[in-house]
């Protein structure tokens, strides 16, 4: 399986997109999150438990309409730091994903088993959070992101790979003018109430993909704004229009902190070569 991922934009559109490209593809249902994220992983404790299929106790989190908990599986990863005992456990991290993957994909995770991943903070990670990644097969898997100290979620996606010859490229006309895009990007996030207050705006963030042995799943971002400055990263396949992930309000906070931590950072460019791809160097020690 190989992943891969173009973007064009700013900064902050890079880690966005990156964050967003992660979270539908089969590598950051495996590996890829955590090496994002410099979270080292050094101790794994199963959880063969088969929940009942009576919804469990989530506190102060609205069930969704008709959700039935499913007979899942965890199986439980941590960093080298465990969660602490205010921490949300894997457990109701695990139940919140579930909830939201319902919610908006119909997910069925009957006999399907979570991995569950906590990662811890560090410098290149300013909340720790647990990451679910769900396999149904070959070509769909599921994914969420839940704040491990709060519980708000953080990153709901789907990846359904398409066979096929299928345009991995970019679409510079799609970044002028993204047309069918926004709209669907306002009348989902109106559906599902990402954000508080009525959306003021909605514009171009990102393109990417990745692919598998069996297709690719290639997507576009556009990010909606509320008139209570909330915001959003929705992203949408480029093949068929489908609704395949979001980035929720407290994510798209934490992906503005990254990018003022980095702004503010000394830097200096390098003059490449002929051969070379210029590249920007950051002096970490400041």
């Amino acid at each position: 399986m190989n992943f891969k991922f173009k973007n064009i934009g700013s900064f902050k559109r890079v880690i966005a997109g990156t964050i967003a490209a992660i979270g539908i593809s089969t590598l950051g249902f495996s590996g890829l999150t955590q090496s994002v994220q410099a979270a080292a992983i050094n101790k794994t404790k199963a959880v063969p438990t088969v929940y009942s299929s009576t919804v469990g106790d989530v506190s102060q989190v609205k069930i969704p309409d008709g959700y039935v908990k499913a007979n899942y599986r965890l199986n439980i990863t941590y960093s080298s730091v465990k969660p602490s005992k205010d921490e949300v456990t894997a457990e109701k991290a695990a139940e919140l994903g579930a909830q939201d993957l319902w919610k908006l994909f119909k997910a069925d995770l009957s006999n399907r088993t979570i991995e569950m991943n906590y990662v811890a903070v560090n410098v290149h990670h300013p909340r720790a959070e647990w990451i679910g990644n769900i396999k149904v097969d070959e070509t769909l898997y599921y994914q969420f992101s839940i704040d491990a100290l709060t519980g708000e979620l953080r990153n709901t996606a789907i990846a359904r790979y398409l066979p096929g010859n299928i345009d991995t490229g970019m679409d510079m006309g799609l970044m002028k003018d993204p047309g069918i895009y926004i709209d669907l990007a306002k009348k989902t996030a109106e559906k599902y109430q990402f954000v508080s207050g009525n959306i003021v705006s909605a514009k171009y963030s990102v393109q990417g993909y990745s692919s598998s042995d069996v297709g690719k799943n290639v997507m576009i971002g556009i990010i909606v704004t509320s008139e209570n400055g909330q915001q959003a990263q929705l992203e949408f396949s480029k093949v068929n229009q489908e609704f395949l992930s979001v980035q929720y309000d407290r994510a798209m906070k934490d992906i503005e902190s990254i990018e003022k931590s980095f702004e503010n950072r000394p830097h200096r460019n390098i003059t490449p070569s002929k051969d070379s791809q210029p590249k920007l160097v950051v002096d970490e020690e400041n």
